[in-house]
């Protein structure tokens, strides 16, 4: 009976809990080919270290104040129906991808794509207020 209680807990936590991604010192990779899914936000704080050589997903928003790495093929994607604020920190994007429905990335700090900025879906859009938005030498922007 115990067993069949913890079985049922875990599903329903799994079905209808959320997930959010906090390194706070840790070292992670991303390999090629590999995608991760935030649920919600993603935070890379302290003295973290991220390696994203895959696909980064995230649904809510995006915090960096530690290192960052994108690799040259590697992809940090929006997507969800509400806004994503995003605080880069030093991190600077190789591939970004917006498939907002109907919802926009928000900068809370500047930030740098050096490889493709692609508009997926439509209604979608990065609100810069004070913030620059800088496209690498070899940066290129898509269904926009």
């Amino acid at each position: 009976m115990r067993l069949i209680c913890s079985v049922f807990i875990l599903v329903i936590f799994g079905q209808y809990g959320f997930s959010q991604f906090f390194n706070n010192g840790a070292t992670v990779t991303i390999q090629p080919g590999a995608t991760l899914k935030v649920e919600t936000s993603f935070t890379n704080d302290n003295s973290g270290t991220f390696t994203n050589n895959g696909v980064l997903e995230v649904t809510g928003n995006f915090t960096n104040s530690a290192t960052f790495t994108s690799g040259a093929s590697s992809e940090v994607k929006f997507s969800g129906n509400a806004n994503s604020t995003v605080t880069p920190g030093t991190a600077q994007f190789q591939n970004v991808t917006m498939a907002k429905t109907a919802a926009n990335v928000v900068l809370a700090g500047n930030a740098t794509v050096n490889g493709v900025l692609n508009f997926s879906t439509a209604n979608n859009k990065i609100v810069l207020g004070m913030h620059n938005l800088t496209m690498g030498s070899m940066g290129s922007v898509t269904g926009a």
